[in-house]
């Protein structure tokens, strides 16, 4: 009834019957953002593991170490052009921690905090992939004479701009 649409399939083979992985496909991506808020999907992808209402980050650091999962890989966000996609690799029982792991997920596309300071941490992370995967003049005219000047490929890359991301703030960041 809330339109979230959902696909369950089993693959069990070979040493996989212990595992299971979650995936939440969020329709929002770089193509969906103005000039001003170039790079906000992607900002917010980083932002989302930080903390939700009801799942905090110690909470759902707790459900992974208890799986023997590292604390630096609570799932895996990834951003494109007209999507974004959140996932979580669970490694054991399946049966009793999938339920848990659909409360993560949940709760981080649902109920972000967006704190002012998970704000500022992830836009310097955000900045800083921005600059080491910046294109050369170069690149940005090989791209243009290839797909044309005004192809989203070109003009909407999910990593932003500097001037954007710079300019991003929590209520800027919730209004997207």
């Amino acid at each position: 009834d809330n339109g979230v649409r959902y696909a369950i399939e089993h693959r069990s083979v070979g040493d996989n019957e212990d595992k299971a992985y979650l995936l939440v496909l969020v329709q929002t991506g770089s193509i969906y953002e103005t000039e001003t808020q170039a790079g906000y999907a992607h900002l917010v992808e980083h932002i989302l593991f930080r903390g939700s209402k009801g799942q905090s980050a110690k909470k759902t650091d707790r459900f992974f170490r208890k799986m023997g999962v590292s604390a630096a890989i609570h799932g895996q966000g990834t951003t494109f052009l007209d999507r974004t996609v959140y996932s979580l690799g669970i490694r054991e029982d399946p049966n009793k921690n999938v339920p848990t792991a659909i409360q993560i997920l949940a709760a981080r596309v649902g109920a972000p905090l967006f704190k002012k300071n998970d704000v500022a941490a992830e836009r310097d992370i955000v900045l800083s992939e921005e600059q080491t995967s910046r294109r050369s003049p170069a690149q940005i005219q090989r791209s243009k004479e290839y797909l044309g000047a005004d192809h989203p490929l070109v003009t909407k890359l999910p990593i932003g701009t500097r001037e954007s991301l710079a300019s991003a703030d929590r209520e800027k960041l919730r209004a997207f």
